[in-house]
């Protein structure tokens, strides 16, 4: 990881306070928050991502994504 995407991801874990992953390590939000199989549809407007249904930190994602 470069050090840009690095001081990104040690904001995010200021925003993860309160949550299962607050102690987690960089490299365990990664695997849990950013690397997820889901499913992109472009429109000319808007992009939504799905999430699969069965995915366990869905609340968290989507509490810390939606916005953006």
């Amino acid at each position: 990881m470069n050090i840009h995407a690095c001081k990104e991801m040690f904001k995010l874990r200021k925003y993860l306070k309160s949550t299962v992953l607050e102690n987690t390590c960089v490299q365990t939000i990664r695997e849990k928050l950013i690397k997820v199989a889901a499913t992109l549809k472009v429109s000319t407007r808007r992009i939504l991502l799905s999430l699969p249904s069965s995915y366990p930190y869905q609340s968290i994602w989507q509490q810390f994504f939606h916005p953006l």
